[in-house]
C-alpha cells in the first residue's frame, strides 16, 4: 500500500465528538422529559427557557476542543499526527489530543483552566499537578494506567 493510500484509510477523529454527543443527549433527554410532564406546552416551555448550566458546558467544551485541534493543526509540523478524541480502554474517559511527532507522544488535554501550573516532584511517590492550588491529578492517573507517563 502506498503512502497516500494508507493516509485515505487513516481517521484521525474528530476533535469534540464525545463531548457534542453528551451534550446532544442531555438535552434530548431533558427536552423529553419536559414534553412528557407537560405534553400541552412543554415546546413553549423549552422554547422560552434557557437551557441548563448542565447541558451548555458540554457544547462549550467541544468548541474548545475544536479550537485546540484547529490551532494545532496550524502550528504542528507537517511530520505530526494528530488524533483527536481517543478513548481510554475500560473507562469513560477520553484524550482530547495525542500528537504524534518525530519527539516523541504528546498528550493533550483541552481544558479551561485558571493559575500557576506546578508539578512537585517528592523524592518518594509519584509526580503531584496542581493548578492554581488545586489537585489535577486525575488525568495523570487515567494517563499512567496506560503507562503514557512515568
Amino acid at each position: 500500500m502506498g503512502i497516500d493510500e494508507e493516509s485515505a484509510d487513516f481517521n484521525g477523529g474528530t476533535a469534540g465528538a464525545s463531548a457534542r454527543r453528551e451534550h446532544e443527549r442531555r438535552r434530548t433527554n431533558r427536552e423529553m422529559r419536559v414534553r412528557e410532564k407537560h405534553p400541552r406546552f412543554g415546546g413553549m416551555l423549552l422554547a422560552l427557557s434557557n437551557d441548563p448550566n448542565y447541558e451548555t458546558v458540554w457544547a462549550r467544551a467541544a468548541g474548545g476542543e475544536e479550537h485546540v485541534a484547529k490551532s494545532l493543526g496550524k502550528r504542528l509540523n507537517e511530520g505530526t499526527v494528530l488524533l483527536h478524541d481517543r478513548r481510554i480502554p475500560g473507562t469513560r474517559t477520553n484524550i482530547d489530543h495525542i500528537a504524534v511527532a518525530p519527539s516523541g507522544v504528546w498528550v493533550i488535554d483541552s481544558k479551561r483552566y485558571k493559575g500557576k501550573v506546578a508539578v512537585s516532584k517528592p523524592l518518594f511517590g509519584k509526580a503531584k499537578l496542581t493548578i492554581g492550588g488545586r489537585d489535577k491529578n486525575t488525568p495523570l492517573g487515567a494517563l499512567r494506567a496506560l503507562r503514557l507517563t512515568q
